[in-house]
C-alpha cells in the first residue's frame, strides 16, 4: 500500500503513467476509487496522481487539518513531493474547492483546472473575485508567456462522470 507522509499525515495514493501531470482530487464522500475508470485511460499518455484526502479510506484520520486551508496545504506538499510541474487539477465535489484554492494561491504552478459537480457553486463568486482582486493569473501569464486555463466541466448526479466529459478533459489537458 503506497503512502506518503505530507503535512503531518500519511496519505494513501496511486501514481500511474508517464507524461504531463494530472492530479485527481475526490469529493467529501468519495475516495480515489472514484477515478478508477478514468486513471487507466489517462495513464496511457499522462502521469496520473490520485490520493485519498485526509481521513478518507486508507489515508490516516488526524485530530486536526480538515480546513480548506490545510487541505490545500496537503495538496501543495503532495505535488511538491512528486515533483509535478504545472499539473492539470481534476476535481469533483468538495475536491473542486481545494483545487480552486490551490490554483488561486499558486497560479504559476497550475496548467489548468477541471471542476466537476461543484456543489459549492453558491460560493464560487468569492473565488473568482479573489482571483480578479489579486490578478495572479494575468500577472503570471504575462511573465510565463503561457497562461493557466480554467476548465469547467458540468457535473451531474450520476455515480461516475460521463465518458464524454472525460474525453473533453483529455482534449483540454493536451493543450
Amino acid at each position: 500500500m503506497p503512502t506518503i507522509q505530507a503535512n503531518g499525515c500519511d496519505f494513501y495514493y496511486e501514481l500511474e503513467g508517464e507524461g504531463p501531470d494530472l492530479v485527481f482530487i475526490h469529493g467529501e464522500i468519495h475516495g480515489l476509487e472514484y477515478w478508477e475508470h478514468q486513471i487507466p485511460e489517462f495513464a496511457r499518455d499522462h502521469r496520473c496522481f490520485a490520493y485519498n484526502r485526509r481521513g478518507h479510506a486508507k489515508t490516516a484520520s488526524t485530530n486536526y487539518g480538515f480546513s480548506l486551508v490545510n487541505q490545500t496545504r496537503d495538496l501543495a506538499h503532495l505535488i511538491d513531493h512528486f515533483g509535478m510541474k504545472r499539473p492539470v487539477l481534476i476535481a469533483v465535489a468538495f475536491g473542486t474547492t481545494i483545487a480552486a484554492n490551490y490554483a488561486i494561491q499558486y497560479p504559476d504552478r497550475v496548467k489548468g483546472v477541471v471542476l466537476a459537480a461543484w456543489s459549492e457553486m453558491h460560493d464560487a463568486m468569492q473565488y473568482f473575485q479573489r482571483w480578479e482582486k489579486y490578478n495572479h493569473a494575468r500577472r503570471m501569464c504575462s511573465k510565463a508567456g503561457a497562461g493557466m486555463r480554467w476548465y469547467r466541466c458540468c457535473g451531474t448526479r450520476a455515480a461516475r462522470p460521463s465518458t464524454a466529459s472525460f474525453r473533453w478533459i483529455r482534449h483540454c489537458a493536451r493543450r
